[in-house]
């Protein structure tokens, strides 16, 4: 699950994990012709925090990410940084001649980005969280109302 931490030291998982890297860091590092061949390779992934937490702050109040401890944590240095996408995807259920009207599935699914690039995305590999039912796409609050369990799990997952 960790292969893109290869044998580049700077990858390694230190007992003490280090603050998230600077994007400027990266892009200085990066030459003018570089292609990237796995999501491990952009900016944000040594960029990505972890133990922090969002909350209102400030006069006026908005929304800011606050560590939870002295300083936030790069979440590819620590020991299993698990880092997950959530997908969303619509199908039509019935298509052809004798379907008697158009009517749509949408699913919402997790990938574990530390897979290569080639394992991620097989069916082994997905999450299948939800599936939402038809026959139309859900509108804003409908959606909200039934992904708002899965917001949840994902919150205490990353506590």
């Amino acid at each position: 699950m960790q292969h893109w931490r290869g044998n580049d030291p700077r990858n390694a998982a230190p007992e003490n994990p280090p603050l998230p890297r600077d994007m400027q860091e990266w892009f200085n590092e990066m030459g003018p012709h570089t292609r990237f061949g796995d999501i491990s390779q952009s900016s944000s992934w040594h960029a990505q925090a972890t133990g922090i937490e969002r909350g209102l702050h400030g006069r006026p109040e908005r929304y800011v990410d606050v560590p939870t401890r002295n300083a936030a944590l790069s979440l590819a240095r620590l020991p299993l940084g698990l880092n997950l996408g959530l997908g969303a995807d619509g199908y039509q259920v019935f298509k052809g001649k004798f379907a008697a009207g158009s009517y749509s599935a949408n699913g919402l699914y997790i990938v574990v980005n530390n897979l290569p690039f080639y394992q991620r995305n097989l069916n082994e590999n997905m999450i299948v969280t939800l599936v939402l039912p038809g026959p139309r796409e859900p509108k804003r609050y409908a959606f909200d109302q039934m992904i708002e369990p899965l917001v949840d799990d994902l919150i205490r997952l990353a506590k």
